[in-house]
């Protein structure tokens, strides 16, 4: 147990995306796609990302997609999600997570990334032309 099985990644380049939600939204311009050897398996997730503040809160989490099954936004379950950022002015900044997920599955999950704001009305947004990368590795339990 423990060991790293596969290492799968998924990057862009480009593409960005906005919101003035405070639901969580999906940002599906990088996406990672592992298929786990054993239900028993833990899923590391690393994700670097880049966005832009429009002086309100940025709430970042993961999304998991089960191919045949169920998706999940904010897989953590933490109101405020894994990363988040604020500051009083329009702010851009890169932001980093890291997750365990025990998905209990052998099928293809793909993760991609959920973001949201806090009020409802300023707009944030997710990406710029930087590099976007979301990193899963399997550990064998």
């Amino acid at each position: 147990g423990g060991k790293v099985l596969q290492v799968v990644q998924g990057s862009a380049s480009s593409g960005t995306q906005t919101t003035t939600s405070n639901s969580w939204q999906t940002y599906a311009n990088v996406t990672c796609t592992i298929t786990p050897a054993a239900t028993s398996s833990k899923i590391l997730l690393w994700a670097s990302q880049f966005n832009a503040n429009g002086g309100n809160y940025v709430f970042m989490d993961f999304r998991r997609e089960i191919s045949g099954g169920a998706s999940t936004d904010n897989i953590s379950g933490a109101t405020y999600g894994i990363s988040w950022h604020q500051d009083s002015a329009n702010v851009e900044q890169s932001q980093m997570m890291t997750y365990l997920d025990s998905p209990s599955t052998t099928s293809a999950i793909t993760y991609k990334m959920n973001f949201r704001n806090d009020n409802n009305s300023d707009t944030i947004q997710l990406g710029q032309n930087l590099f976007q990368v979301i990193i899963a590795m399997e550990i064998g339990a």
